[in-house]
């Protein structure tokens, strides 16, 4: 799953990349209504993914999605990211102010075809 998206860093002449980005999705059914609340965290910092700068302080993320999701649409309901800063930046914590919880991003889950020999 990949996501392009600008969050808005405070002091974005300091910010060199993503340290920490962690997304959260819940199950929805095709009119909107929460599944399951259990949500699906990808990201994180125990939880691979990449992140690649983008022009006018986009990036581009991708992170893995497991065999065992099930088939679905989800719905991003919370988002987390930590700059990564220049190493001489010794202010305070710089925040995200644009989180891509407030957009209505979703991906779709489809089943797997049968492979043929």
């Amino acid at each position: 799953m990949s996501l392009d998206w600008n969050p808005g860093f405070e002091h974005l002449g300091v910010v060199t990349g993503l340290r920490v980005f962690q997304v959260k999705f819940v199950r929805v059914a095709e009119n909107g209504t929460v599944i399951s609340r259990q949500p699906i965290v990808l990201g994180g910092r125990s939880y691979t993914f990449t992140a690649s700068t983008l022009p006018n302080g986009y990036f581009h993320v991708e992170f893995p999605l497991s065999r065992q999701i099930a088939v679905g649409q989800y719905r991003l309901t919370a988002a987390e990211g930590t700059a990564q800063a220049l190493p001489e930046y010794q202010g305070a914590a710089i925040r995200m102010t644009h989180s891509p919880a407030d957009e209505r991003f979703c991906f779709t889950v489809q089943p797997h075809a049968a492979s043929t020999p």
